[in-house]
């Protein structure tokens, strides 16, 4: 499931056929922010108009066929009668679903997963569409999830990875951007790392290693579903078993810690000065807090983007620049500086994903995101300066007063890395041990 950028026909594309026919999901289900819609007879779920004008749908439909992919109007008012009649959300979510994407995300989720059950699918992921499910080289999704039922697992939450442009000009991303910053958790407790996670923090505004969230996204069993508790977390059945890939300090689980390298989400978070500026141009200046200012949103990259835009000139591709791709301005030649990431395990490269959307045949024409009129909301991460995570919740949105005190600079972020590698080793010294048992 997918919060669809309308306009974004190319890179859409490319993440329909990666998940239907590189991994293998069965269905995928698209909610556009955009168009009008009719009842499906069979499912009486409003979809999108077979005949609609518009240029992602129709471009999507000549090459996917309706048994492997729905695509629903997500501000159509027919879908948002359904959703208050049928989600159990709804109530909670209705005052924030004209002004807030992610109140929007969670209801469409939520219908989703009502789909998914109605025709027979076991399990169901929740992402945007600059996002992608990765299972390693040659991996399946049908393998994963069956290891999955087999350990009696029903929801897992994956590592995110974010993607690191190289270059200004962008267009679909997914065929074109392979290198990838890992996911602080997972980066071996060395000085060499920490001096290159450092290399990141010192070019935000704010320390972050990051640029948008930490806190990965979940696939659950579909029967096991109750509804959405954010846009990272399904909220389960009361007996149902959730686990997680992060080693999290915010919320230490070590019983349901289920260390899992892939698969994994590689996030392609404003890969190109175009998407950046185009994203940043629909959001529009929105204020600094979610949900009617009960959730402050935290000083991060997600604000100032908005604020270099409205600054006007070239304020915003030196924000770029600076803040999201690695280039040419480094200070020393780039690449040694690339060189010096991949050595210390703080970067890797995926190309596989490139090479398997691409073909055989190189891309020979430049394409930029032209009409992005439901650019995803991304929070910024839940830096260790902040403990409250900003998607919404199904309860009401927490007050700013049940916040953690803030942590000071780097000591937060290098602290949680330190943390989480030292509960991974006394988890994997605890499987050492009953090995050895089990030897005996």
């Amino acid at each position: 499931k997918v919060a669809a950028r309308p306009g974004a026909d190319r890179p859409l594309q490319s993440w329909c056929r990666w998940h239907l026919q590189g991994v293998g999901f069965r269905h995928l289900f698209l909610f556009f922010d955009h168009g009008e819609s009719a009842v499906d007879e069979g499912s009486g779920v409003p979809l999108l108009v077979p005949d609609s004008t518009h240029p992602t749908a129709v471009a999507l439909r000549q090459e996917f066929p309706p048994s492997s992919l729905s695509v629903l109007a997500g501000k159509d008012g027919r879908l948002r009668q359904w959703q208050r009649d049928n989600c159990a959300s709804w109530e909670t979510l209705e005052g924030f679903v004209q002004d807030e994407v992610q109140a929007r995300q969670s209801l469409n989720a939520e219908t989703a997963a009502h789909l998914a059950r109605d025709m027979g699918i076991a399990w169901l992921l929740h992402m945007d569409s600059d996002e992608l499910f990765y299972c390693g080289e040659g991996g399946k999704v049908e393998d994963h999830f069956r290891d999955l039922d087999r350990e009696g697992i029903d929801q897992l939450t994956y590592l995110n990875h974010e993607a690191v442009p190289e270059r200004e000009d962008v267009g679909d991303f997914f065929q074109e951007v392979t290198l990838f910053r890992r996911h602080h958790f997972t980066v071996p407790l060395r000085p060499q790392a920490q001096a290159c996670m450092r290399f990141w923090e010192r070019r935000t505004n704010h320390g972050q290693y990051m640029l948008v969230y930490d806190n990965g996204k979940s696939a659950a069993r579909v029967h096991a579903i109750a509804g959405v508790q954010s846009v990272h977390h399904w909220r389960l059945a009361t007996d149902a078993r959730s686990c997680t890939a992060l080693a999290d300090p915010r919320k230490m689980d070590l019983a349901n810690l289920r260390k899992t390298n892939y698969p994994c989400i590689l996030h392609y978070v404003t890969c190109g000065l175009s998407w950046l500026r185009d994203k940043y141009g629909i959001l529009g200046e929105f204020p600094d807090a979610w949900f009617g200012g009960k959730l402050p949103i935290a000083p991060s990259f997600h604000l100032d983007a908005r604020d270099a835009l409205a600054q006007g000139g070239d304020v915003l591709r030196a924000l770029y620049s600076s803040q999201v791709m690695l280039g040419p301005q480094e200070e020393d030649e780039p690449a040694a500086e690339l060189d010096r990431q991949i050595n210390s395990g703080v970067c890797f490269r995926v190309e596989h994903v490139s090479q398997y959307l691409r073909g055989d045949e190189a891309i020979t024409t430049q394409w930029t995101a032209a009409s992005l009129e439901n650019a995803a909301v991304e929070e910024p991460p839940q830096h260790y300066q902040t403990s409250v995570p900003p998607p919404p919740p199904v309860a009401a949105a927490p007050a700013a007063a049940e916040q953690v005190p803030a942590e000071p600079g780097v000591y937060g972020f290098e602290k949680a890395w330190i943390i989480s590698s030292a509960a991974q080793g006394f988890f994997d010294d605890d499987d050492d041990d009953d090995d050895d048992d089990d030897d005996d």
